[in-house]
């Protein structure tokens, strides 16, 4: 708590001397009285207290404190030079603008706004030519507002229909998208029906029905190529070779649903019901694929011999990957059943071919190369 300057303590006195005259006129009679006190503030302080704008009542003023670090801050009345506020920011090691703003907020006081603005100031701070720091000042209840008035009640709004967004229908039933997809392709969830959205009662009715809906969408989803075969692997208990998810596809026993990056998904719910094991078997041997050099040989040929029957066209790739040394190289796949089919040709002499020695021409070397 300051201590009261002259001026408040001839007010104080003037009231116990005049009985019924208010504490606030006899302040000012007692400051227009009462002779300013012998100034104790360096010459730097008191050229900003009289050039201190008359709406800021305080100057807040910032020394170094001799010794090893800290700060000084006084808090000084402009009317009567009379000291408010002094505190000490001992920990500091330099001048800090806006933090010494804060510290003056935390006690009661807030530099001038305009002087936030005025050129030469930093955060409302000057620096004066002793290198002290002054900014003017406010008491912070000058800046302390009436409480905003509350709106005056209105008519209380409709109670807003609730719908439900492709992300929430499905969260709020505890799907997943994927069900949700399969769901509706089999027509046991409807589509939305407001706006894009699915209503309250239609969610009502698809909730009351989830345990037959998941009874029928099944438990896997749609799958690559490797997951399908490694799935019916499991199921069978017997090798399913790569190809073979792409030869039932072939076949027409395992629907395709859309594809991820380029590559085919197979429908899970037909994996799930598929009980034929024999399919499985014909198809996995069938569609076995096969690297160039294992074709080539799969069909007892030399490797020019191969690339004979490739431009004839009689033999082309039925799949293609990627190097397990490099993404960027293209490895062709070449089927099972295609190699069989070639073996049956009537075209060829395999005997003949068979027996050219290394080094020697190809009798493939005579095929027409295929144009189209």
């Amino acid at each position: 708590m300051p201590k009261r300057n002259a001026a408040q303590k001839a007010a104080r006195a003037a009231q116990k001397a005049t009985p019924g005259i208010g504490y606030q006129a006899a302040l000012n009679r007692a400051r227009a009285t009462t002779p300013p006190p012998a100034s104790r503030f360096p010459e730097t302080v008191r050229a900003a207290l009289d050039a201190a704008p008359a709406e800021a009542p305080f100057l807040a003023v910032a020394e170094e404190i001799d010794g090893p670090s800290g700060w000084r801050f006084t808090v000084i009345s402009v009317a009567d030079r009379s000291t408010a506020l002094t505190f000490d920011m001992s920990d500091w090691t330099e001048w800090r603008p806006a933090s010494a703003g804060h510290r003056l907020i935390e006690r009661g006081y807030i530099t001038h706004p305009p002087a936030h603005f005025e050129p030469g100031r930093a955060a409302g701070w000057e620096t004066l030519p002793d290198g002290r720091k002054a900014a003017p000042a406010h008491p912070v209840e000058d800046f302390v507002g009436e409480p905003t008035p509350r709106p005056a009640a209105t008519a209380p709004k409709a109670p807003r229909v609730r719908t439900y967004g492709p992300r929430q229908f499905p969260d709020a039933l505890g799907l997943a998208e994927w069900e949700l997809e399969r769901a509706q392709r089999l027509g046991l969830i409807p589509p939305p029906d407001v706006s894009g959205r699915w209503s309250e009662d239609m969610f009502t009715d698809v909730s009351g029905r989830m345990g037959a809906i998941r009874g029928e969408i099944g438990t896997l989803p749609d799958v690559g190529a490797r997951r399908a075969e490694d799935y019916l692997s499991e199921r069978f208990g017997f090798t399913v070779h790569p190809g073979t998810a792409a030869e039932l596809a072939r076949r027409g026993h395992l629907p395709v649903r859309g594809d991820y990056k380029g590559h085919p998904l197979y429908c899970g719910l037909t994996l799930e019901r598929f009980s034929d094991r024999g399919k499985v078997r014909r198809a996995s041997a069938a569609g076995r694929l096969h690297m160039r050099e294992e074709a080539a040989r799969i069909l007892g040929l030399r490797g020019a011999d191969f690339d004979h029957l490739l431009r004839a066209g009689l033999l082309t790739h039925a799949e293609t990957t990627t190097s397990s040394r490099s993404k960027h190289i293209v490895v062709r796949l070449y089927r099972q059943a295609d190699l069989d089919r070639v073996l049956r040709s009537r075209r060829i002499d395999w005997t003949a071919v068979r027996a050219t020695p290394k080094g020697r021409p190809s009798p493939l070397a005579q095929l027409p190369t295929r144009t189209h």
